[in-house]
């Protein structure tokens, strides 16, 4: 991660959010979201070969990381207008936008609210709805963090993220991950998943009018299936499946990440 010098503390009215700005300047805008319980350098796999082509716009979402958190739930609205303000802080008329789970899903709401500001979007291993299935499973993670903190969601959220062979090899990718998530504040992690519990987007994906990737990891749990559907009914979409990447799949994989995202965004 840089230092923190060249940490920005923006402030867009209902919280403030901290950012980074990397690459070429006057290039096009790139903006990257991270997921749920992580912070801005979950893309530090990404940033080094993204700022080779573009101005990259990195982020803490509210209650994470560097930024803060209001008092009480947020919803999908809240999460798209923070870019739509924090872009506005920093005259941003347009960006690419890539994001991963909660900030894929951001993405997607970003190009139904305002098409024109976003030239093009890769949402990754991320769901569009909230079925009851996916809403009782946050249910239960808002009950394990209210008894004991972020600490009692590390061991399942970590079993999800990462494939086993990649668990097993520790090292600094896991170690960093983990340290992610228990230094997520708890009110920071709940607001967001109020949000994602009001997730409905999946039935407006035909009204998306910009440029859309897919990509998902091969061992991401439901999430293939899925978002091989949510390709399938969204205009101008295209679907890249990684191999050997559960959920986190830009850092498990990040070559295989960076070729995807750089083929696409390049013939944009």
């Amino acid at each position: 991660m840089s230092k923190e010098a060249n940490y920005k503390i923006i402030d867009i009215g209902n919280v403030q959010l901290r950012c980074q700005i990397t690459g070429k300047a006057d290039a096009p805008w790139v903006t990257v979201a991270h997921s749920l319980a992580t912070d801005m350098s979950m893309w530090e796999p990404q940033l080094s070969e993204l700022a080779q082509h573009f101005q990259v716009l990195s982020f803490d979402a509210r209650g994470h990381g560097g930024s803060s958190f209001p008092n009480g739930p947020s919803a999908m609205t809240d999460l798209i207008d923070d870019v739509l303000l924090l872009w506005d802080r920093l005259s941003i008329d347009h960006s690419h936008f890539i994001g991963l789970s909660m900030g894929g899903m951001t993405g997607v709401g970003l190009a139904l609210k305002a098409p024109t500001r976003v030239k093009s979007l890769i949402a990754c291993d991320c769901r569009l709805d909230a079925p009851d299935f996916f809403k009782n499973m946050w249910d239960r993670r808002i009950e394990a963090v209210a008894a004991g903190g972020m600490e009692e969601i590390l061991d399942q959220t970590m079993m999800t993220w990462f494939t086993q062979k990649r668990l097993d090899q520790r090292g600094a990718l896991i170690e960093h991950v983990e340290a992610m998530i228990v230094n997520t504040p708890s009110k920071g992690y709940l607001t967001c998943v109020e949000a994602l519990k009001g997730l409905d987007f999946k039935r407006h994906l035909s009204e998306i009018s910009v440029p859309v990737l897919f990509i998902v990891g091969d061992q991401d749990g439901l999430h293939p299936k899925e978002m091989t559907e949510l390709a399938a009914i969204t205009a101008d979409a295209e679907l890249t499946i990684l191999t050997g990447a559960a959920h986190l799949s830009n850092m498990e994989q990040p070559q295989q990440f960076n070729r995807t995202v750089l083929r696409f965004l390049l013939n944009q």
